[in-house]
C-alpha cells in the first residue's frame, strides 16, 4: 500500500489535546484520520453529527441586534432583566422562551 502525507492547519491548542486523546486510546493522530477516512469512504457520510450552534442562527443574531438597539438607544422601557449564564445558554437552544 503506497501511502500519501496530507497536511492541514489547526490550533495548536487543539492539536496537543487531540494527541494526548488519541495516545490515551492507544493510536496515533494518522491512524485515527486514516479511521475517520475510511469511515467516510465506507458510509458516503460524516460519521457524526455536524450542526450549526443554535446561538448563531440568523434569528438569534437578528434578536441579539435588535435588543442592543433598543439598550442603546434607551428603548428598553425600564425593564431591566438578570439572567444567569446557563440562563442564557438554554434561550440560546431554544429551551424556554425570553420575555424581554
Amino acid at each position: 500500500m503506497k501511502t500519501k502525507p496530507v497536511a492541514f492547519r489547526m490550533d495548536e491548542d487543539l492539536k496537543k489535546d487531540m494527541e494526548r486523546t488519541f495516545n490515551e486510546m492507544g493510536i496515533t493522530v494518522s491512524a485515527a484520520f486514516t479511521l475517520f477516512a475510511k469511515a467516510v469512504v465506507r458510509s458516503g457520510v460524516i460519521p457524526f453529527d455536524i450542526m450549526v450552534d443554535p446561538f448563531y442562527r440568523k434569528e438569534n443574531q437578528d434578536e441579539l441586534e435588535r435588543r442592543i438597539d433598543l439598550f442603546e438607544t434607551g428603548k428598553t422601557q425600564g425593564k431591566q432583566t438578570v439572567k444567569t449564564i446557563d440562563e442564557l445558554e438554554a434561550i440560546a437552544n431554544g429551551y424556554q422562551n425570553s420575555d424581554v
